[in-house]
Order: C-alpha cells, then structure tokens, then sequence
C-alpha cells in the first residue's frame, strides 16, 4: 500500500517515556532509553499527539487502536492498513511517500555530503518497532560519534526508518520502502545526512529519504541506498565512505556550508 501526503517539518524534540513490560515479538534492544511515545512540535501537526508511538502502546491487544495518540486522520489510515488480508501471515505496506518539494537531489557520496546540512557517524545502541503517525517502521536511536559537517547540539539523536517487521497487538505487520537499505543491528555504525533545508532541533532529526542513512555492516562495508546510482555496483568500506564524505563537505563552496 502506498500513500502520498504533505510534508512535516520537524521542528523540536519533547520526550515522554512510558514503559511498559516487553514482548518477545518486539524490536527493542535496548542500551539506551528508547521513548515509548515520542512528542515533537510540528510546523503542520498538532503537537497534542505524539510523532512516534511504539506498537504496544499503538496497538491494544484486541486489536484496537489507542486512540487518544493517534490523530483522527492517522486512525482512519492505520486502522485501513490493519484490515488488509495478511500475506503469508503478515500485512504488507510499501512506501508512504510524503511531498519532498524541496529536498535537493543527492545522487552520488560527494552531493550527499555537499547538499546535507548535517553529516554524522554514530552507533546504534537502542532501537523500537512502532508508527510514526500511521507509518510503520521503527525508532533508532544513535550516540553521535564523529560530526564530519554540520553543527550536532545533541550526543545522542532519534531517526525513524520506515522499515521493519514486528508485532503489534494481534497483527503482524511487514512494512517495506526500497529507498532504504537494511535497518542496522544494534552495536552497528550509521552515516546519517540530513538534506539542506531540514530543521534539525533537539534530539530528533529526519533523514527525509533513503538518501539520508548509510549502514556499516560488522565486516566493515557500507550499506548504500538505492538513490547513490552511480555507486551501486562497488564496493565501498567505512574508510573509503568516510574519505569521500569529509572531502566533499571541505569542498562545499561557500554559500552552501
């Protein structure tokens, strides 16, 4: 299932935690403390309802929705998705596709690096399966390691990927977006590049796309998303990643740094 919506621009992190006991089905490995429901004031939403919520908290056990922190319009479209006849046991959701006017074109390592605002390299020490708004996907969260461009305010900072297969309530739900690569493990290394333009406040910053997460596989190889065409058919370790990164961002001509 596809969907195509407006943009939302992320403005500010609010964070509030509830815990509540773990499933076995559920994606949460946690070193750090990942929020079960997770508020950010939003240029075009109500800040009354949260950015993230966890399955569980999402989900009732019955099968309902929480709706005290869903927006009405996420209700009715996350409630759509539910009622699809599962596929081999889970229900299937593809790519939501928001309105990325704007969003600078990054096709190749050096324009990722020259058209991001922020480029970083962490580790993923926590991550949790959920929705943002009706969305499907998880919630990383990542300690800043090395800051190649950009200003990071945080030590820490929270990215959803809309991909992720999990459980929540009586569903099982496999949601898929081919822009991405592979969600990274936990203890795995993330080169995260947030595209010019984007509001980068508190602890929570959006990736926007694909483009935006490279994943370091425990043999040392970088993951590149599909959007990086002309690098598809290498083969490219963290050092050479990193060289083309950091090369480019002193490369940027002045009116883009």
């Amino acid at each position: 299932m596809r969907h195509r919506l407006p943009m939302i621009l992320f403005l500010a992190l609010v964070v509030a935690a509830g815990p509540s006991p773990l499933r076995a089905e559920r994606i949460r490995d946690l070193k750090g403390e990942l929020p079960q429901v997770l508020y950010t004031a939003l240029a075009k939403h109500d800040p009354a309802y949260p950015t993230f919520v966890a399955a569980e908290a999402a989900i009732n056990p019955d099968g309902s929705i929480n709706e005290k922190l869903l927006p009405p319009s996420a209700i009715s479209t996350l409630r759509g998705i539910l009622d699809q006849e599962p596929v081999d046991g889970c229900i299937r959701t593809e790519e939501v596709w928001w309105d990325e006017m704007g969003v600078p074109d990054r096709p190749t390592l050096e324009l990722a690096a020259k058209r991001s605002d922020l480029v970083l390299v962490g580790e993923v020490v926590a991550r949790e399966a959920g929705f943002r708004f009706f969305e499907a996907g998880q919630l990383i969260e990542v300690t800043v390691k090395e800051v190649i461009h950009g200003n990071a305010d945080a030590d820490r900072y929270f990215v959803f990927i809309p991909v992720a297969k999990f459980q929540a309530g009586p569903y099982r739900i496999c949601k898929i977006d081919r822009r991405y690569v592979a969600p990274p493990e936990i203890g795995e290394r993330v080169v995260l590049l947030v595209p010019r333009g984007q509001d980068i406040d508190g602890e929570y910053i959006d990736v926007v796309d694909g483009s935006g997460l490279m994943v370091v596989d425990p043999n040392g190889l970088v993951r590149l998303p599909k959007a990086f065409e002309e690098h598809l058919h290498k083969v490219f370790d963290q050092h050479s990643v990193l060289s083309i990164l950091r090369s480019a961002s002193r490369q940027r001509p002045e009116e883009e740094r």
